[in-house]
């Protein structure tokens, strides 16, 4: 019997805790199933699974094995789904969940440079402030800003998205400009309603390390808004350096300590398998190469 074969049926039995569940997935007679697992373990030696009438468990070996077996298996899949999607033409929805931050900057331009190649394939675009279930909503991609909970999705990280702090020349006009991270404690402050700003700011020179406490005078929820309330000269904001380049070359706004940095912002793709349908793993790839391109890889 083929080895990636046996495995991948090993896997869907050892996933499923049924052979009869795992045989009516794969459309094979439980008969047929039962009898090829039990022909791999022939060949290894060993027990797999323990069966009883009304349950399959794994054995410590087949705990091992499952390791293995279910990578591997994956890793075969890919490679025939990636050399058969050459052939393939990409067509179809492609439901994309992103941070409303970084839409129009980075996905916008993307998805028109992806039309223009496949134009089978269309989308839809979500912005809204939660963050979709992959799975449970059918959505093919999440874009993500900052750190991620354990989901059990697959996630690739991009590329690490600088930010620094700025403000209008009509606020710096008005209030000054802080020559210190402790002088901002006399400035008012526009923060963003996110889980990579809790409230305080983090700077770091070199060695020396300091932290901001709150004295937030605004805080909204979306990146267009905090950019707005900057422009508009209401206080100082983090602004991403993508958005923060193009504001300072208008005029629109100024770089406060700008000798000083924040933690960056970590730019992570989300899909619900490693095992993606072309459409999706060629917008993935291509939105890869562009963040890398545009912010530099992670």
């Amino acid at each position: 019997m083929d080895i990636i074969r046996g495995m991948s049926l090993f896997v869907e039995v050892a996933r499923a805790r049924s052979f009869t569940l795992a045989a009516e997935k794969l459309g094979i007679p439980t008969s047929t199933l039962s009898r090829r697992i039990g022909e791999i373990e022939q060949s290894l030696g060993l027990k797999l699974l323990h069966r009883t009438t009304r349950s399959v468990s794994l054995t410590d070996a087949g705990v091992l094995y499952l390791a293995r077996a279910a990578s591997l298996v994956e890793a075969a899949e890919e490679a025939h789904r990636h050399v058969r999607g050459l052939a393939e033409r990409p067509s179809g929805l492609l439901r994309v969940s992103m941070e409303a931050e970084i839409g129009p900057t980075l996905i916008a331009p993307l998805v028109a440079e992806f039309r223009r190649v496949y134009p089978d394939v269309s989308f839809e675009l979500d912005l809204s402030p939660r963050r979709v279930d992959l799975l449970a909503e059918n959505y093919d991609v999440a874009v993500r800003l900052g750190s991620l909970p354990d989901s059990g999705l697959t996630v690739r990280r991009l590329a690490l998205l600088a930010v620094n702090l700025f403000a209008s020349p009509d606020y710096v006009a008005a209030h000054g400009r802080p020559q210190d991270p402790d002088a901002l404690s006399k400035h008012d402050r526009i923060h963003l309603l996110h889980q990579h700003d809790g409230g305080e700011w983090i700077l770091t020179r070199g060695q020396d390390t300091q932290t901001v406490q709150s004295s937030r005078v605004v805080s909204a929820n979306n990146m267009t808004m905090i950019l707005h309330l900057a422009r508009a000269g209401v206080g100082i904001a983090v602004v991403d350096e993508i958005v923060g380049r193009r504001e300072v070359d208008a005029g629109r706004l100024v770089p406060i300590l700008s000798d000083w940095s924040l933690p960056s912002v970590a730019i992570s793709v989300l899909t619900p398998s490693r095992i993606l349908p072309a459409k999706t793993r060629l917008f993935v790839d291509l939105l890869s190469e562009r963040v890398a391109g545009l912010i530099g890889g992670s």
